[in-house]
């Protein structure tokens, strides 16, 4: 059933933000901490087919406002609930849509992904529209450009009012209250975020993911923008997806093309049907796919430069409503990993980097990317047990490129679809022995025009070449030698893992093992070391076990986890933002 919700944004005369924060859309909420809450939504006022809306926030820097939303139940922003945002634009009841005591000149339905500016057709792209996260959330962040104008109108005044609504069920704020917005002046204190792109150190290893949009690095007209972005960012590695009717050895040969070798180098080149190919200047010792779905492992030798080898991963997983064929390809992904890290199919040093790249199209529910980064596989029957990925007992990192000159993290652009900009292509990886230096997906769109001509760039190549951005992360590969990783084996260790994530908001994820099967306990605790929560007790196996901890009740704070056996105890500090 499609759930219809309506959002209204409403000012009233005085302003909660004095001045601008540095929001940045990355599916992380932490910058907004002290931003001032600007509404809150009494709970229940909905029904149980509803999200009932929660807290809201609203910020601002000089380019962009930007509006955070907390829900009840977990939907998809770009899908399947119908949300709209009402925004009266110049705080004029008597211009625009009459509701709920504003005059709305703006609304845009997040579900349809269309809607009306001063009676003008808009999508996307008209209004600079993202939203994150791209998949399923209890709250979202998006941004509209503030500059925009529309039907010869600015679509943002200095002063402008909202009003969320949930169809006839709930609405925030509710009848006869509004929500009114000042924007603040001035500069935001933090920069965007920083962004190389040339190496800043000849040590670090660039790696490239690339969606070049069926076979597009072969088009006559595309293929020079394709070698303008190669030779601008010159990566080591380029893990392609969406080659489909050319072999490695014609990727390899273009690469050439656009990258010359210098005496001593090569590319070496390995394709996994259909559409997976890796192009390398170190050799590519194995590339197997994985699960027979179409995605790839290759060990990679980086010993002459790292004295180490590297587990790479390159994946491009189904789109859409697939949500199931994504679980599964995740799985499996993730239960190679795990069967690798144990010493079987691909025999790879302890302590060897691991990375998972490409465009994993995560656009439904957010299990995915939770059993990418945590190693909680959901289907346990077939692809075995959960485990802790990284080395030292941790989740994997997730690696968030910015798109260059942007505060937002997305990797997909394409203003002829009726999506807005997401996050679709990841570079996840063993934070215990990489550092990520530099990172960016290049949006050429957004860069000056000195940074253009200093690299040999047009500002059109990276939306003209593909609809996926080059997403280029360089790392600093810790010394192997002095790397002593904790073996990833849980059985006979009694181990307490750090929360994930760290910090949360809403939810995190707890694991741990024991060392003998036995009775264990979970407690939640805060900073005065007060018990306010029993998670768990009871008996448990040997496995790594994964506990879910929901504590979006909590006050934001210090808190710990202490695990209790009979032969130890064992505590962890978390933080609630």
């Amino acid at each position: 059933m499609k759930i219809k919700l309506f959002i209204l944004f409403l000012i009233c005369g005085w302003n909660l933000s004095a001045q601008p924060f540095r929001i940045l859309l990355d599916d992380n909420f932490s910058d907004w901490q002290d931003v001032p809450v600007l509404h809150t939504d009494p709970a229940g006022d909905g029904n149980f087919l509803t999200p009932d809306f929660e807290r809201l926030w609203v910020a601002n820097d000089e380019n962009f406002i930007f509006i955070r939303f907390e829900i009840l139940y977990e939907i998809n922003i770009q899908s399947d609930n119908n949300i709209e945002i009402y925004i009266d634009s110049d705080n004029n009841i008597n211009t625009g849509q009459n509701i709920n005591g504003i005059g709305a000149d703006f609304r845009y339905d997040f579900s349809d992904r269309d809607g009306f500016a001063f009676s003008e057709y808009v999508r996307h792209e008209d209004v600079g529209l993202v939203t994150s996260p791209t998949v399923s959330s209890t709250q979202f962040e998006i941004a509209f450009e503030r500059n925009k104008i529309i039907n010869g109108q600015p679509l943002f005044g200095n002063t402008i009012k909202i009003l969320l609504k949930d169809g006839s069920a709930d609405m925030q704020p509710d009848a006869g209250e509004t929500i009114t917005y000042t924007m603040a002046s001035g500069s935001p204190p933090d920069p965007l975020p920083f962004y190389s792109i040339p190496k800043q150190n000849p040590d670090h290893l660039r790696i490239l993911s690339y969606n070049v949009q069926f076979d597009g690095f072969f088009e006559s007209n595309k293929i020079p923008s394709f070698t303008r972005i190669l030779q601008a960012t010159d990566p080591d590695i380029i893990a392609f997806q969406e080659i489909y009717d050319h072999s490695s050895w014609q990727t390899k040969n273009q690469v050439e093309d656009m990258l010359p070798s210098e005496p001593g180098e090569e590319w070496y080149h390995v394709k996994i049907d259909p559409d997976i190919i890796m192009v390398s200047r170190f050799p590519l010792l194995n590339g197997i796919a994985i699960g027979g779905f179409g995605n790839g492992a290759f060990k990679i030798d980086l010993k002459e430069k790292y004295n180490t080898e590297l587990l790479l991963l390159n994946a491009h997983t189904p789109c859409c409503g697939n949500n199931s064929g994504r679980q599964e390809e995740v799985d499996a992904m993730m239960s190679l990993v795990r069967n690798i890290k144990n010493g079987g199919f691909i025999p790879l040093p302890e302590g060897a980097p691991i990375i998972l790249c490409g465009d994993m199209n995560f656009v439904g529910f957010a299990r995915q990317l939770e059993t990418l980064v945590t190693g909680d596989i959901l289907n346990n029957s077939i692809y075995g047990d959960d485990f802790a990925p990284d080395w030292d007992g941790q989740p994997f990192v997730d690696g968030r490129a910015f798109a260059t000159n942007r505060p937002m993290a997305f990797t997909w652009y394409d203003t002829g679809s009726s999506f807005s900009p997401g996050r679709l292509d990841f570079m996840v990886y063993s934070g215990s022995v990489l550092e990520t230096q530099n990172s960016f997906s290049l949006f050429t769109p957004a860069l000056p025009t000195d940074t253009l001509s200093k690299y040999n760039l047009f500002t059109g190549d990276a939306t003209f070449a593909s609809d996926h951005l080059p997403v280029v992360f360089d790392f600093k590969i810790d010394s192997f030698p002095e790397i002593t990783p904790i073996n990833n084996n849980y059985k006979n260790k009694t181990i307490l893992n750090q929360n994930f994530p760290n910090p949360f908001t809403d939810k995190t994820n707890i694991t741990f093992s024991l060392e003998n099967a036995d009775e264990a306990r979970l407690e939640i605790l805060n900073k005065n070391g007060e018990i306010i929560k029993i998670l768990e007790n009871k008996y448990f196996n040997t496995k790594l076990h994964h506990i879910e901890f929901y504590g979006k009740d909590l006050p934001a704070g210090i808190y710990f986890y202490r695990l209790i056996t009979k032969e130890k105890t064992l505590n962890r500090k978390f933080i609630k933002i």
